[in-house]
């Protein structure tokens, strides 16, 4: 379950249909440009062979741009931070803890 594409599809799935469960994408445009931004980012953090260093910031960035969204969003859009759970489980668990110990030992 290592494996970056399963994590990719994971990112973009769940959060698509985060998104679409909030009706985030239904609202206004900049709400879902913002929601979209705010899944692609980290999405793409995970797909890339950047350092954990950046792949943080990207989910950081993720974080800002779905708050951004829920707040320009004229409807509520509560469970919208949901999207970012399986980009927050490889970067920060995974791909943090887990590598940095096998690491160590090698």
């Amino acid at each position: 379950m290592l494996k970056r594409t399963f994590w990719v599809a994971a990112s973009l799935g769940i959060g698509l249909l985060q998104a679409w469960d909030s009706k985030a994408l239904s609202s206004e445009i900049l709400p879902a440009l913002l929601t979209l931004a705010g899944i692609a980012v980290p999405t793409a953090a995970i797909a890339s062979a950047w350092e954990q260093k950046v792949r943080i910031a990207a989910l950081m960035a993720g974080a800002m741009l779905l708050l951004g969204a829920r707040v320009t969003a004229s409807v509520p859009l509560n469970a919208l931070h949901l999207a970012l759970f399986p980009a927050a489980l490889y970067i920060l668990i995974l791909e943090g803890l887990l590598t940095d110990g096998q690491r160590q030992s090698a």
